[in-house]
């Protein structure tokens, strides 16, 4: 890679930091009006869960700008490995047939793949006890508001964010019709962790909606351990992790038997000082705390 094609990178990065900055912290303060509004909460104190949220999410542009970085590195070594010429045209504007295609059939092709990839990754971190430790932070939310959705650690997002842009280049994909998608998506995954609960209809078998997506943040007993789709629920039909029931809502929801500290900077560091005997993940077989837990779970019968 030449030094003129790195300081190029390095300079869009920072540009882009600053949208992302403001974008995020704005987009955070706003929906904080809106929902103390309709929640008429006033003055009130906020949740400490929120009060979290708001790091993760005031904090997201600096792991995304890191997130980057780093799939820039891995494309170079890809183009590398595969002889290709390390230069933005080579590693921005794709290879072979798929590169070729109309502009909107890349981005309908993508919006499946990168689906695909994420319900893979997403349940790859599920069942890996050294991912899970990471991606317990998400999952250490009691209330599921359309904050929960940044709550991610800096780890799993970058793992996350790795593997959409390499697999993507190594298909052939165009990595400038990638990046715009990405966003698409990430706003798709804040609805879908809001408390709204339609029944979406004959469309829950294609999208996954707010009501298809809490069930996966209940204890495993109760279904946290299915829905892994961000977008398409057909995924998990294909491949057998679909949980809807039809006559009730996730109402509970939360860590099975382990306690995860409130405060950001302690969810930090909880993935790396974790007890030996926490090893475990949501796929595995539930313990007694785990049906004591479910037992609490309440669902609420669906408004028809």
């Amino acid at each position: 890679m030449s030094p003129a094609l790195l300081s190029e990178l390095i300079e869009l990065q920072w540009a882009d930091f600053l949208v992302l900055q403001l974008g995020a912290t704005a987009i955070f303060f706003g929906l904080c009006g809106v929902e103390g509004l309709l929640a008429r909460r006033g003055t009130r104190k906020p949740p400490p869960e929120l009060i979290a949220d708001m790091f993760y999410w005031l904090l997201i542009p600096s792991v995304r700008v890191v997130s980057r970085l780093i799939a820039l590195l891995l494309l170079v070594g890809c183009a590398v490995a595969l002889g290709m010429k390390v230069d933005a045209d080579a590693l921005y504007h794709g290879f072979g047939p798929l590169s070729r295609q109309p502009t909107p059939l890349i981005v309908v092709e993508l919006l499946l793949f990168m689906d695909l990839l994420w319900y893979w990754s997403h349940r790859l971190f599920h069942r890996v006890p050294s991912l899970w430790r990471f991606h317990a932070i998400h999952h250490s939310a009691t209330t599921i508001r359309w904050s929960t959705t940044g709550r991610v650690h800096p780890v799993n997002e970058i793992i996350n964010y790795a593997i959409t842009i390499v697999a993507c280049f190594l298909v052939g994909f165009p990595i400038s019709v990638v990046l715009p998608l990405v966003p698409v998506m990430v706003v798709y995954a804040v609805a879908a962790h809001t408390q709204w609960n339609p029944s979406l209809g004959p469309l829950r078998h294609v999208f996954a909606g707010p009501r298809f997506h809490r069930w996966h943040h209940t204890v495993p007993a109760e279904g946290g351990d299915k829905n892994f789709a961000n977008v398409f629920s057909f995924w998990d039909r294909l491949f057998g992790t679909y949980h809807l029931p039809e006559d009730r809502v996730a109402t509970v929801f939360g860590l099975d038997g382990e306690t995860i500290p409130e405060s950001y900077w302690a969810q930090l560091s909880y993935p790396f000082r974790r007890a030996p005997g926490r090893e475990r993940s949501p796929a595995s077989q539930p313990s007694t705390s785990s049906g004591a837990i479910a037992s609490t779970v309440r669902a609420a019968r669906m408004d028809s």
